[in-house]
């Protein structure tokens, strides 16, 4: 999938009912502006204007009109690219995922099993 995602210029998801979407997450790690529809756990992932667009569902109009904004702006595409990768990174990775899981114990426990 990698290879496949690399050869894209964005990512569409046009879903009418999502949840966390992996499929967001890998396109964001491949560093791919994403388009998706509003709905689930994408206004989570995508961060409008930043990491891609989200739009309406069954809106085409919308849909078009933000892949034809990627197309004809590759500084916004790029840029888009960049930041989702980040993103992607600082919340995502599996160290950021142990660091929230590790700060959620200490939470819950009211101490720090952290090496000193």
């Amino acid at each position: 999938m990698p290879e496949i995602l690399r050869g894209l210029d964005c990512f569409v998801l046009p879903s009418l009912g999502e949840g966390i979407s992996n499929t967001i997450l890998e396109a964001m790690a491949s560093g791919l502006p994403v388009i998706a529809t509003q709905v689930g756990g994408n206004p989570e992932l995508v961060i409008e204007g930043r990491t891609g667009a989200l739009v309406p569902t069954s809106d085409p109009e919308a849909m078009a009109q933000a892949i034809v904004g990627y197309a004809t702006n590759p500084e916004q595409a790029r840029v888009a690219c960049q930041t989702g990768r980040v993103e992607i990174e600082q919340r995502f990775s599996m160290e950021a995922m142990v660091e929230a899981y590790r700060n959620l114990y200490d939470g819950l426990t009211g101490s720090s099993n952290r090496p000193q």
